[in-house]
């Protein structure tokens, strides 16, 4: 689990505890935590993969303009 998901569930233990987070509340932010702490890496692995195909093709176009330019 990375830091940010075991913070969430540190701090509403805490609250819970302390009495100033009620059960939902809890499994909310127990929730939301562990749903982040799945989804983030998938979602930011295709990101970053859409931005390096784009990043890419872009390269591609400005080397066959480039050549074109040269007369090559």
């Amino acid at each position: 689990m990375v830091p940010r998901g075991a913070v969430g569930i540190i701090v509403a233990g805490r609250g819970q505890a302390a009495g100033v987070i009620e059960g939902r509340l809890f499994a909310v932010v127990i929730g939301m935590s562990i749903a982040t702490t799945l989804l983030a890496p998938p979602l930011l692995r295709r990101e970053l993969q859409r931005e390096q195909d784009q990043s890419a093709r872009l390269l591609d176009s400005e080397r066959e303009e480039e050549e074109d330019r040269l007369g090559g």
